[in-house]
């Protein structure tokens, strides 16, 4: 099997790349998104489409950052735990 990589896109460090596969007969396969890690290069995750590629980029990203919201709200913790009666 052949296999092409493509730089997509780059979010927050976090390289996309489209990979275009072939199998032993030449025939194409459908087109695969990876997410490389920007430290190692390692690849932490596959998709079928770029958006969910970009989205776990973000969400990724958006986890590894402690002081963001704990809910979807945006309303910190401390100001959730001081508003119940």
């Amino acid at each position: 099997m052949r296999c092409k990589r493509y730089p997509e896109t780059r979010i927050f460090g976090y390289a996309i790349e489209r990979l275009e596969e072939y199998d032993e007969t030449g025939l194409p396969r459908a087109p695969r998104f990876e997410v490389l890690c920007p430290k190692t290069g390692a690849v932490l995750a596959a998709f079928d489409d770029a958006n969910s590629a970009k989205r776990f980029a973000i969400v990724h990203e958006l986890r590894r950052h402690p002081s963001m919201p704990e809910n979807a709200r945006g309303v910190p913790r401390a100001r959730l735990d001081r508003a119940s009666p």
